[in-house]
């Protein structure tokens, strides 16, 4: 899982982007934010999200999307074009 990380995180490592909607134009406000998860022997806390045992279906989405080279589904609304993460054990 750590190495899956370190290499998702090194998508958040590009220069900052311009985004352009139309006429308007901002900073991709996503570089330099972090999202922490903490493993532990019974589950994972997604840091903003409850704590899920491994057998919860959100548990297994976010380790299965970190393996697959994904991040996690779950951060899709808040992190849209992706977040540096980081893990805690």
């Amino acid at each position: 899982v750590k190495q899956s990380v370190e290499e998702l995180n090194q998508l958040c490592d590009a220069p900052t982007q311009i985004v352009s909607r139309g006429n308007v134009h901002h900073f991709d406000v996503s570089q330099g934010a972090t999202v922490t998860i903490c493993f532990f022997r019974d589950g994972l806390l997604v840091q903003g999200y409850p704590f899920w045992p491994y057998s919860a279906d959100q548990a297994r989405r976010v380790v299965s999307d970190i393996m697959d080279g994904y991040f996690p589904s779950v951060l899709q609304k808040s992190h849209p074009d992706g977040v540096e993460l980081k893990i805690q054990d």
